[in-house]
C-alpha cells in the first residue's frame, strides 16, 4: 500500500485526480468491510470489465438506455430520453444498449459514467421487474408441443423478442386441444404406438368412400374427431412427452384406446357405400381393371379413374365402357335424360318428371351390360313407346366425371396415355397392343395343319401370359385353305369369324369335297343372266355353295358353334345329310330369282331413254331392284326372305304390263308408294349412322315392297296387312 505522498506523486505524475483516487480507496475499504462482515473473503483472480459491469447492474437498473437510430437519443427506462455526455469516451459511437452511473440535466439530459452493456444481462439481472408477454402459440411438430413466442420488458424496453417458450405452463388448456387437432386428428405426430399407423390407413379407405360418393358432409370434421379423442385422453396430456406417459400405461389395460372404428368417422349415410355400388375393379374379358376415385372437379381425371393395362385395351367396347359405376348409375340416366332437347323430354316424360323415368331404368337397366345408349334406347322405347335418335342425347352436356377416365399402363405401369375418349386411345396405341400380343407366348394353345378335328376341346377362351399379365385370349380354327390352323386372337368377335371360316374348310375336308365341286353340281343356266352378272363380290355359284355350307352345317348360328370331338361329328352326319337338299332348294330358288330378274330386265328395254312417265317408271323400278336384288342376294339374304324376293319380281312384271295399257293410272298407283320409299332411300343412311336398329329400318323396307304387290299386283296377296296410313305411322316411329 503506497504512503499519502507516494500517492500524490502517481497521480500527479499521470494526470489523475487524487481526491477521486481517496474517494475510491474509501469506497474499496468500505465495500470490503461489508463482504467480511458477510462472510466473503476477496477473489484471488482478477475480474474482467464484464463482471464487474454485471455486478453493478443491479443496482443500476433505473439508468439503463437503448439506442433510437430514428430518433438518435438513448430511451431509457419508463420512456426517459437522454444522450451520453460529451466527455464520455463512448459519445461519438454509441453503443446498443448503455447503463450510467447517474443522470444529469443540464442543457438536456446526460447520461455520465457510462459502459456498455449486453442486453441478455438484464432479464437475470432485472429479475421480478421484469414483465413477461406470450402470442403465436403454435404445434411444433419436432417438439411435439405448443411453443409460443415470449416477449420481456424492464421498465418498458424490451429486451428479449421472440424468444420460443413452451406454452403449456402458461395455457394448458389450449395446448391439449391443439395437441389432439394436431397430433391425433391431423397425425402430425410420430409415435411408436401402432394406434396411428391403423388410424391413417381407416382414414385413407374413408377418404376413398367419400370420393366414391362424391359428398363431404358423410365424413366426420376435425372437430367432431377432436372430440372423440377429448373424451379419451386425460387433461393432463398437453405434448408428446405428457401423451407418451400416460399412452404406455392406458394401452396396457386398452389396447384400443386410441384406434378409431367406422362408427367415429362416418355418418348415418355411410351404409349406402357397398363394394357392390362402388367397386374398387371392373371384370372385362377375363381382366381386372382397377378403379380409382378423385372428388376434385378442377382435375382433368376427377371421378373414375380405371387402370387399362396395354394388352388389355383392343379387347375393351367403348360403347359399353361408356356405363357408369352402380352406385352413379341413375345419376347418369338423370343427366342423360336432362340432355335431350326440350321437345323429346316432353314426349318422354309428359306428367311424371324425368328422374322417375329414370330411377325406373336404373332398376331395369345393369351398367356394362351393352352398349350403353343403344340399351337405354331400347329401355325407353319399351317403357314409354317413345324412340330417342341417336343424335338427340348430348354427351357433352354430362358432368365430366360420370365418364370414365382411362390410363394406359405397359407391363411396368408406366402410363402410356390416359383421357376419357377410349376409341382415340385405342386408335393411337391399338399398333403397341398388337404388338404386345404377337410377342406373347402361345405355342402349348396354337396348332398348324388341321385337316380333321382331333382336339379334345375348343374352349371359348383360355388364360394367356400378355406383357406379364393374365389375359383371356380366345381360340378360332383359322382357314388356311388345303388345312385349318389353330390360332389365339385378342377378341371373342374376331374368333367367332375366323372359326366360322375354319369350321367351313374341315367340314369340306371331311366330306372330301371342295367349293368348286359344289358349285358344279348347280343348274348350268346359273353362269348366266341378270342375277348372275350383278353378283359381288364373290360369283352367283361361289355365294350359294357357301351358303348351303352354312345353312346344312348351321355356322351362321354364333351359339352353335361345336367345341368338342363328339359335337363336331354330330354336326358332321347333321351336314353331311342336309347339305345335299339345301344346295338343291338354293339352286332351284336361284334359278327361278334369275328368271324373274331376266323377265323384268327384258319388260324395262323398251321404257329405256324415254322421257316422262317411262322415265319415272324405270327409275322406279331400277332403285326396287336394287333394293330386291342386291349383289350378295343368295349369299346374306334370309331363305325365307329369299321366297317373298320372287313374289316382287312377279309384281313388278306385272305392274309393267298394265302400265303400257295405262301409263296415268300407274303413275296414280306410284303416288301412294313412291314418297315413301324415296323418304327411306334418303335417310336409311342416315338413320343407321345415328344407331337406328338396322333390323327395324330393313322390315319398313320390306313392308313397302308389300304394299307395291297390294298396289300394282293385288291378286298375288301381300304377307301382311299394309296401307298407306299405316306405313306413315310406322315410318313416324322409325324416323324419330
Amino acid at each position: 500500500r503506497s504512503s499519502r505522498r507516494q500517492m500524490q506523486k502517481l497521480c500527479r505524475d499521470h494526470f489523475l485526480s487524487y481526491h477521486r483516487m481517496r474517494e475510491w480507496e474509501d469506497i474499496h475499504d468500505q465495500l470490503v468491510r461489508v463482504m467480511r462482515e458477510l462472510g466473503f473473503e476477496p477473489g484471488t483472480q482478477p475480474v474482467s470489465a464484464e463482471q464487474i459491469h454485471r455486478a453493478l447492474l443491479p443496482g443500476l437498473l433505473s439508468k439503463i438506455g437503448m439506442w433510437s437510430p430514428e430518433a438518435r437519443v438513448y430511451v431509457g427506462a419508463r420512456q426517459t430520453r437522454f444522450l451520453i455526455h460529451p466527455s464520455s469516451a463512448l459519445a461519438r459511437k454509441p453503443p446498443p444498449w448503455v447503463m450510467a452511473a447517474e443522470l444529469v440535466e443540464t442543457s438536456q439530459l446526460f447520461a455520465r459514467c457510462v459502459a456498455r452493456i449486453d442486453p441478455a444481462w438484464l432479464e437475470n439481472a432485472g429479475g421480478a421487474l421484469c414483465r413477461r408477454s406470450h402470442g403465436d402459440p403454435h404445434w411444433e411438430q419436432k417438439q411435439a408441443q405448443v411453443m409460443a413466442r415470449e416477449q420481456v420488458t424492464l421498465y418498458g424496453l424490451p429486451i428479449v423478442k421472440d424468444r420460443k417458450v413452451a406454452y403449456a405452463r402458461f395455457d394448458p388448456a389450449l395446448c391439449r386441444s391443439m395437441f389432439i387437432t394436431h397430433a391425433l386428428v391431423r397425425h402430425e405426430y410420430v409415435t411408436k404406438g401402432a394406434f396411428m399407423e391403423h388410424n391413417r390407413r381407416l382414414l385413407d379407405d374413408v377418404q376413398r368412400l367419400r370420393d366414391k360418393a362424391r359428398r363431404s358432409d358423410i365424413l366426420v370434421d376435425e372437430y367432431e374427431l377432436g372430440e372423440v379423442f377429448d373424451k379419451r385422453i386425460p387433461d393432463s396430456v398437453v405434448s408428446g412427452k405428457t401423451f407418451e406417459d400416460w399412452r404406455r400405461g392406458a394401452e396396457a389395460q386398452d389396447p384400443a384406446i386410441l384406434q378409431l372404428s367406422l362408427a367415429d368417422l362416418l355418418l348415418d349415410e355411410a351404409h349406402e357405400l357397398s363394394p357392390e355400388r362402388y367397386p374398387d375393379q371392373l371384370v372385362v374379358r377375363g381382366a381386372t381393371l382397377p378403379l380409382s376415385y378423385k372428388f376434385d372437379p378442377t382435375e382433368d381425371d376427377d371421378g373414375i379413374t380405371a387402370i387399362v393395362p396395354l394388352a388389355v385395351l383392343p379387347q375393351l367396347d367403348p360403347e359399353v365402357l361408356a356405363w357408369t359405376i352402380p352406385g352413379w348409375h341413375e345419376t347418369k340416366l338423370a343427366a342423360l335424360l336432362e340432355s335431350l332437347p326440350k321437345a323429346v323430354r316432353k314426349t318422354l316424360a309428359p306428367i311424371a318428371p324425368l328422374g322417375d323415368l329414370a330411377r325406373d331404368l336404373a332398376a331395369r337397366l345393369c351398367p356394362f351390360d351393352g352398349p350403353m345408349l343403344a340399351t337405354v334406347e331400347r329401355a325407353v322405347l319399351e317403357r314409354t313407346g317413345e324412340r330417342v335418335p341417336r343424335d338427340a342425347w348430348d354427351l357433352r352436356a354430362l358432368p365430366a366425371y360420370l365418364a370414365l377416365y382411362f390410363r394406359v399402363v405397359d407391363e411396368r405401369d408406366k402410363v402410356l396415355g390416359h383421357g376419357r375418349d377410349l376409341a382415340e386411345l385405342q386408335r393411337g396405341l391399338g399398333q403397341r397392343a398388337r404388338q404386345l400380343w404377337a410377342t406373347a407366348p402361345r405355342e402349348r394353345h396354337e396348332r398348324s395343319g388341321l385337316t380333321t378335328w382331333d382336339l379334345d376341346e375348343l374352349p371359348a377362351s383360355v388364360t394367356l401370359d400378355v406383357g406379364g399379365r393374365r389375359l383371356l385370349a380366345y381360340p378360332a380354327l383359322v382357314d388356311a385353305e388345303t388345312a385349318v390352323d389353330l390360332r389365339l386372337l385378342e377378341s371373342p368377335d374376331a374368333a367367332a369369324a375366323a372359326t366360322r371360316d375354319g369350321l367351313r374348310r374341315l367340314f369340306l375336308l371331311q366330306l372330301r369335297t371342295s367349293l368348286a365341286k359344289l358349285e358344279a353340281q348347280l343348274p348350268a343356266t346359273l353362269g348366266h343372266g341378270a342375277l348372275a352378272a350383278s353378283a359381288s363380290p364373290q360369283p352367283l355359284r361361289r355365294q350359294i355353295a357357301l351358303r348351303a355350307l352354312d345353312d346344312a352345317f348351321r355356322l351362321a348360328e354364333p351359339d352353335a358353334v361345336p367345341r368338342s370331338r363328339a359335337a363336331f361329328q354330330a354336326r358332321l352326319a347333321e351336314g353331311r345329310d342336309a347339305l345335299p337338299g339345301t344346295l338343291a332348294q338354293l339352286g332351284v330358288l336361284a334359278v327361278e330369282l334369275a328368271g324373274d330378274l331376266d323377265r323384268v330386265r327384258a319388260a324395262l328395254r323398251p321404257l329405256a331413254g324415254k322421257p316422262g312417265i317411262a322415265r319415272a317408271v324405270v327409275d322406279d323400278i331400277q332403285s326396287q331392284l336394287g333394293h330386291l336384288a342386291p349383289p350378295d342376294l343368295l349369299r346374306a339374304m334370309p331363305i325365307a326372305r329369299l321366297g317373298h324376293i320372287a313374289r316382287y319380281l312377279k309384281a313388278i312384271h306385272v305392274r309393267l304390263q298394265r302400265q303400257a295399257h295405262d301409263p296415268q293410272k300407274d303413275q296414280q298407283k306410284a303416288a301412294q308408294v313412291t314418297p315413301l320409299w324415296q323418304r327411306y332411300l334418303t335417310r336409311r343412311d342416315e338413320l343407321l349412322a345415328k344407331a337406328r336398329p338396322l333390323a327395324e329400318l330393313d322390315d319398313f323396307g320390306w313392308l313397302v315392297e308389300e304394299l307395291r304387290v297390294q298396289t300394282f299386283a293385288p291378286e298375288l296377296k301381300t304377307a301382311v296387312p299394309v296401307s298407306p296410313q299405316r306405313l306413315q305411322d310406322v315410318w313416324a316411329k322409325v324416323s324419330r
